[in-house]
């Protein structure tokens, strides 16, 4: 549990406490900054010196805009309403913690569901985290402790470990925890499938452009629900959900702090050229962007990189 408990530390140290300003010292940022040499000269456009706060946000504004034409995200209007969600269902699972599963509407006709965990005293106002679920069959059912379809009724140790919401949840956080759009129901995959349907629907966007869409939509949902404070909201996310969660953070200036969790986040890194997520022209040679532009956009706010295994790296934090 070691692990899991050290990303629920980091969101909420940040979200129950003042994030940092653009701008203030940080007396350890020297100790971890790439030095110039060999390692810098393989990152592909390292990001230039920048001098003041001006130079810092003209640099992030360009990377974004510049993603965001890579991307053909989808448009999100500045004044635009949460969507309205359906109850489905509703209960108390433990003394004063409730789970609703809701439904609303992503794309014109197409439509997720999520859960909600939170406190029942909605008298406070709490910090809010999106928690996205990895590659399991069983999908939103993984971030809230539910049963694992591939193991009987009981949860294994593994999978409890990845509850993320029931885990912040009981510590008092209102979380939401959104369906990938590549599962046309809580216990199916169908990566090429819905992949593909989404590139015919749109076919000047990307498979990533829908999951980070998806992914504002539903912090504008999270952001919504009654006791939470929108000036401290989060995100977690393990494998597949630790991309998203990197794309948020960068993409939605909202996120206060955010934990990505063995993604891969350089391209190099982890099947990033998949067709439902960046496509094959990320890895040819000429490509020259690359995720660390998206981890400089989210600076100052709190980025936590988490990985034990075969995509970040050994003990990578």
């Amino acid at each position: 549990m070691k692990s899991s408990l050290n990303k629920l530390v980091a969101v909420a140290c940040v979200l129950c406490c003042n994030p940092f300003a653009l701008g203030q010292e940080v007396p350890w940022l020297g100790e971890v900054q790439l030095k110039s040499g060999a390692a810098a000269s393989r990152v592909k456009e390292p990001i230039p010196s920048l001098s003041s706060n001006a130079e810092a946000v003209a640099y992030q504004k360009a990377a974004i805009d510049r993603w965001k034409k890579f991307l053909g995200a989808l448009e999100v209007k500045e004044d635009r309403k949460a969507p309205r969600f359906e109850v489905l269902d509703s209960l108390e699972v433990e003394s004063g913690l409730s789970r609703k599963r809701i439904r609303y509407e992503t794309e014109p006709g197409q439509s997720v569901e999520a859960y909600v965990l939170a406190p029942t005293d909605t008298s406070i106002a709490r910090p809010g985290v999106i928690v996205f679920h990895s590659t399991v069959p069983h999908s939103i059912l993984q971030c809230v402790g539910l049963a694992d379809p591939q193991n009987g009724t009981d949860l294994t140790a593994d999978e409890l470990r990845k509850a993320y919401a029931l885990h912040l949840a009981r510590r008092g956080f209102v979380t939401l925890s959104p369906r990938n759009y590549l599962w046309p129901n809580n216990f199916k995959l169908e990566a090429g499938a819905e992949g593909l349907a989404f590139r015919e629907r749109n076919p000047q966007r990307l498979g990533m452009a829908r999951m980070l869409y998806d992914a504002i939509l539903g912090v504008d949902v999270l952001a919504s629900l009654p006791g939470v404070d929108t000036r401290r909201l989060g995100a977690v996310g393990h494998s597949l959900g630790a991309k998203e969660s990197l794309y948020l953070a960068a993409f939605d200036p909202r996120i206060q702090a955010a934990v990505s969790s063995e993604g891969g986040v350089g391209i190099a890194q982890s099947n990033w050229d998949a067709a439902w997520y960046l496509g094959p022209t990320v890895k040819s040679p000429e490509f020259s962007m690359d995720h660390h532009q998206l981890v400089a956009a989210i600076a100052p706010r709190a980025f936590l990189l988490f990985g034990r295994n075969c995509y970040d790296g050994a003990d990578t934090i």
